[in-house]
């Protein structure tokens, strides 16, 4: 079965776009002094908004608040209740 597995990572020379961005985790492995996995992009894109959508019904909770718990800016994320999806990420 073919699969495409990539990886998100920051290469030491700077941003660019996610596309600029993916690399094979063979590569990352390879070269873990240039290649770094971008962990602020899965907190912040993957990880955030499944835990908020999780997290809507729970009285209390916030985006802000779950976003401090996943060690995020929180005021990067709207400090609603967790109904919502707006990160207000530019990214």
């Amino acid at each position: 079965k073919d699969e495409a597995h990539n990886s998100t990572a920051s290469p030491s020379s700077g941003g660019g776009t996610l596309a600029e961005r993916a690399f094979h985790p063979e590569e990352i492995a390879a070269d873990p002094e240039k290649l770094k996995v971008d962990t602020h992009y899965y907190l912040s894109q993957q990880i955030h908004p499944v835990v908020s959508r999780l997290c809507e019904h729970i009285e209390g909770t916030s985006n802000g608040q779950i976003a401090n718990c996943l060690g995020l800016d929180p005021s990067r994320f709207r400090n609603a209740s967790s109904g919502g999806m707006s990160t207000g990420h530019d990214d």
